[in-house]
């Protein structure tokens, strides 16, 4: 169950909310959200169908048993104005994949704010590191 804590940080987050925020949305308390969202605790399937009325997704994306790779298509689409049909499955994978991986997500983050020259060299090394352990 940890996709479903991954997913809920990252609605959250897509939302701006604060953990407060989202505890008021849902009548429950921060302590709750902070459970969920560090798989200490599941919601169970009341809180569920909350979660998944408030960040307007269905629970089955929620939880991780379905992607929810159209919901990012919109907002790909819309926040880069271009068709949709530009935009390969592949693509909307890694995209997916990124932000429900939090602790990757921040490392692309990182590896962005660096100078190309040196974004390059670690992506030398990256492909050589997957190489030699996919080799073993």
């Amino acid at each position: 169950m940890e996709q479903l804590a991954n997913n809920i940080r990252h609605f959250r987050k897509y939302y701006k909310w604060t953990q407060d925020e989202l505890a008021e949305k849902l009548s429950v308390s921060r302590s709750v959200i902070t459970k969920w969202e560090t798989n200490i605790a599941i919601p169970d399937a009341v809180a569920l169908g909350k979660l998944s009325d408030v960040f307007d997704i269905p629970s089955d994306y929620l939880i991780g048993s379905k992607s929810f790779q159209k919901h990012l298509l919109k907002d790909v689409t819309t926040y880069y104005q271009i068709d949709s049909e530009e935009i390969d499955e592949p693509f909307m994978e890694l995209v997916e994949f990124i932000l429900t991986n939090p602790e990757l997500k921040e490392n692309v983050s990182l590896l962005r704010q660096l100078p190309v020259k040196k974004q390059h060299s670690l992506q030398r090394v990256f492909r050589k590191l997957l190489e030699e352990y996919i080799q073993l």
